[in-house]
């Protein structure tokens, strides 16, 4: 249980970290790509001896290793922008409703059962999205020019998600082997940030500044707690139990927190919102 509450804890801490890069003015592309390097090198200390790049190379999950470090470093980004655009609260709400994506994969590629909580739990969480993107004093209409942004966060969260869990099922990652495998997934982010970041200085002259790398090491610890104490928590709990509870402790976390420490005020509808996604969680989790 322990590792469940850590991956909790550290997960929300992401979220605000990256509204408190908006308000010390940080660049989200300079602080996510020095994440990755300190969560490579993390990765690569934690698994001593063992790292060895032929025997990374030649590991079946490597392939998917480096799709998941790819659509890391874009689902990051795009949580950094929603998180400083739309608010804590509203992002980690969309972000975790994604419990939904692993319930569809599961249904239309391996055959699971679907039920009458399950369809009632999708359609809350459909209500919920709506919900809580909509602006306060226009309830008939939703926030249509950043409404792509969480939508793409819904989307690429859920698949990582439910692309973490295949992999910790279908390779059945245990102890040096979670670090080996993380390791090739920082990096794979690191490449694809650290050309991005060369493009951007060589065609806007955008230095590098020392407060966005202290940025990146914090958000690098956190990244690297969040993501090792879920796949501990993988091997202790079931998917029909982690999702939903570390889903519903997030979305719980960032709320309080964005109303508390930052101030953002959620309208009537917008609470609705946030109550009806941890009722959505809760109906698919009790339809299993």
């Amino acid at each position: 249980m322990i590792y469940l509450v850590f991956a909790i804890i550290f997960s929300s801490l992401i979220f605000i970290t990256f509204k408190l890069f908006d308000a010390f003015n940080i660049d989200n592309l300079q602080a996510i790509v020095t994440n990755y390097v300190i969560a490579g090198i993390l990765c690569i200390l934690s698994a001593g001896s063992s790292w060895n790049i032929i025997r990374i190379i030649q590991a079946p999950w490597f392939g998917m290793a480096i799709v998941l470090g790819i659509l890391f470093i874009v689902v990051f980004y795009i949580f950094a922008e929603s998180s400083q655009r739309s608010g804590v609260a509203l992002t980690a709400v969309v972000s975790k409703m994604t419990v939904i994506i692993p319930i569809l994969v599961g249904v239309i590629f391996y055959g699971e059962q679907i039920n009458v909580l399950k369809i009632a739990g999708i359609l809350c969480a459909l209500l919920a999205f709506s919900l809580v993107l909509r602006k306060e004093g226009e309830k008939s209409k939703l926030r249509f020019a950043l409404i792509w942004l969480p939508l793409i966060l819904f989307i690429g969260a859920g698949f990582n998600d439910t692309l973490m869990k295949h992999c910790e099922k279908l390779y059945g990652l245990k102890g040096d082997e979670i670090f080996l495998f993380l390791s090739v997934v920082f990096l794979s982010t690191l490449f694809i940030g650290g050309t991005s970041i060369s493009w951007k200085y060589v065609k806007y002259r955008k230095k590098i500044k020392v407060k966005n790398i202290y940025g990146g090491i914090a958000l690098g610890l956190l990244n690297v707690g969040s993501t090792y104490f879920m796949f501990k928590s993988f091997a202790l709990f079931e998917s029909i139990v982690f999702f939903p509870v570390f889903n519903v402790g997030v979305v719980t976390i960032s709320a309080l927190t964005g109303l508390i420490a930052f101030k953002e005020r959620l309208s009537l509808i917008n609470w609705i919102g946030v109550i009806a996604s941890i009722a959505s969680i809760l109906l698919i989790a009790f339809g299993q």
